[in-house]
């Protein structure tokens, strides 16, 4: 069976029941593998169609050299990665308040280019910067810098400049014509570069020196990837909600082992059993020991779309690996924190502000 929008829609939905259900179905389609667009024929342009591996065989294992490409040792700084100078290039701008301006921006990131939106503080700083990393979103709703804009504002407003990337495939950014199978080596990338062109900008009002991460859901997972890769990149980092840092987690909670994608991605590399080594290197806990900047997570205890138990366990690979971990814990709270969002800002804002400016 093809691999498309439908089908995938409905193997989510079989999956998952209650709250994710709905637009949560649309939203958790689209980044959870770098490739995933890709298979949603339904939303771009260059969409391909990947045919599932016939159920009565088996996914043969892949060689290695099929998987070297797609694995988080293919980012690390010291290895044969895809690094290049990126540029950030400030567009028009967009709005402006009595505390800051709002402009469109775009950079370079593995040969596609990537916009997003810049908030500048109108006083003269130095400020430090954050790159913000959405998580999973439609991109036919999708508009540039429409997710974490509260956070973007609140940031902002905080004296930091801020920038808000759409990650490929999404807003004005360039598709992605990676196989469904390259999860999430991509859009890593994108935030890498993303922090790569914020601490190169000319920007007067910028402490290039001093910039953090912080992604939501699937975003905390490229947070994690970054900070694992590329271990002096950013100051400080910060995941709201994190999805797993075990792939395999990911994979069996949105999709189901009986699901194309999970076919697809097995076919191409093997199945957890068949190639335990790949699905080690594409999980960001399995290079825990690599990281060296503080991380704050801040997670719901009701969260049903990313589970609180997967982050107990990136806390204990951290601390395990001796890492500077800390944990926000919201009783009661889901996956978007409600009323007591403001607390989780706080928090992080608190824990920005002692590792960008101590």
């Amino acid at each position: 069976m093809d691999v498309t929008l439908p089908t995938l829609v409905l193997g989510f939905q079989r999956a998952n029941t209650g709250r994710m259900r709905s637009a949560i179905v649309l939203r958790t389609l689209r980044l959870f593998t770098v490739g995933t667009v890709v298979a949603l024929n339904a939303c771009l342009t260059s969409c391909s169609q990947i045919s599932a591996a016939p159920e009565t065989s088996p996914a043969p294992a892949p060689s290695p050299s099929s998987t070297n490409t797609v694995t988080l040792p293919s980012l690390f700084d010291e290895g044969d990665s895809v690094d290049e100078k990126t540029t950030l290039i400030l567009g028009g701008e967009l709005t402006r308040n009595d505390t800051y301006s709002t402009h469109s921006a775009t950079y370079d990131s593995g040969g596609l280019t990537i916009s997003a939106v810049v908030t500048l503080p109108t006083t003269d700083g130095p400020h430090p910067g954050v790159v913000l990393v959405h998580g999973l979103v439609d991109p036919q709703t999708y508009t540039s810098g429409s997710q974490l804009t509260r956070e973007q504002d609140y940031l902002t407003r905080a004296g930091y400049v801020v920038l808000n990337t759409d990650l490929r495939n999404h807003a004005y950014s360039d598709a992605d014509t990676s196989p469904i199978t390259d999860l999430y080596m991509g859009a890593s990338l994108d935030v890498i570069n993303a922090v790569q062109s914020l601490k190169g900008a000319d920007l007067p009002m910028l402490d290039n020196a001093s910039v953090g991460v912080l992604g939501h859901s699937m975003g905390g997972l490229l947070t994690f990837n970054t900070i694992v890769s590329r271990p002096h990149l950013v100051e400080a980092a910060v995941a709201f909600a994190p999805a797993s840092g075990d792939i395999k987690q990911n994979i069996e909670r949105f999709f189901g082992v009986e699901s194309d994608i999970y076919d697809s991605i097995a076919t191409a590399h093997g199945t957890p059993a068949q190639n335990p080594t790949f699905w080690r290197d594409v999980s960001p806990l399995t290079f825990a020991d690599r990281v060296e900047t503080p991380l704050l997570i801040v997670h719901g205890t009701a969260d049903a779309v990313t589970p609180f138990a997967w982050t107990v366990a990136t806390i204990a690979a951290w601390e395990d690996a001796g890492n500077d971990v800390e944990l926000v814990t919201l009783p009661h709270e889901g996956h978007i924190f409600g009323t007591r969002w403001i607390e989780a800002m706080d928090a992080a804002s608190a824990f920005l502000a002692e590792e960008l400016n101590g």
